[in-house]
């Protein structure tokens, strides 16, 4: 590119959201071929929550190749409170790639977020860590927040529930000895009250 074609390339940065998808799309592909300076930058990383599919996939594909900053991985996870599945994985996948201080913060907002989007994402991030040796820290550093959830969804639930297969297999073993106790009772109260109706206890 010459340095008109730059010139024309961040002067429509800015206004690439009033494109149609398919220029949108065709676009984005061309930043790929730019100096990734700041209008740039800012273009890419609002492309990964575009309405079209195929402009995320492009955006996602520019950004696995850049170093983001702070302030982009803090905008990349303000997007998790959208449904997209691929946006969704997409994010998950770029703040993954923080370092682990900056990761607690991002999961940890996330997981104190009223948004169940965003608190779902959080917990699906802990769970990929869980696998990884070198990062099970980072899941034992959020676990409080991830206690501090008061109404967990149906879905956050099965997430949590995985995170913590201890303490739920302690709640259900404690309802099967409370099951087990209470029928007990039941028993010995109906064979004391046969034995009465049969006279055999006075």
């Amino acid at each position: 590119f010459l340095d008109k074609d730059m010139y024309r390339v961040r002067q429509l940065c800015s206004g690439l959201a009033e494109f149609d998808a398919v220029t949108r799309d065709t676009y984005l592909r061309l930043l790929d071929r730019v100096e990734k300076d700041e209008p740039v930058r800012k273009a890419l990383v609002a492309g990964l929550c575009d309405r079209s599919a195929d402009t995320r996939f492009h955006a996602a594909k520019i950004l696995r190749e850049m170093e983001l900053t702070a302030e982009e991985y803090l905008s990349i996870e303000d997007m998790l409170r959208l449904r997209y599945e691929d946006l969704r994985s997409f994010a998950t996948e770029f703040l993954l790639k923080q370092k682990d201080d900056a990761l607690c913060e991002s999961i940890r907002r996330l997981l104190s977020a009223s948004k169940t989007e965003k608190r779902t994402a959080a917990l699906d991030m802990l769970l990929q860590l869980h696998k990884k040796a070198e990062r099970t820290h980072v899941v034992e550093s959020c676990m409080d927040y991830v206690r501090a959830i008061s109404k967990p969804t149906t879905q956050e639930q099965i997430l949590i529930d995985q995170l913590l297969p201890k303490a739920a297999k302690s709640v259900k073993k404690i309802l099967l000895t409370v099951w087990i106790a209470g029928s007990a009772v039941t028993f010995a109260a109906f064979g004391i009250s046969w034995l009465v109706f049969n006279g055999r206890l006075r």
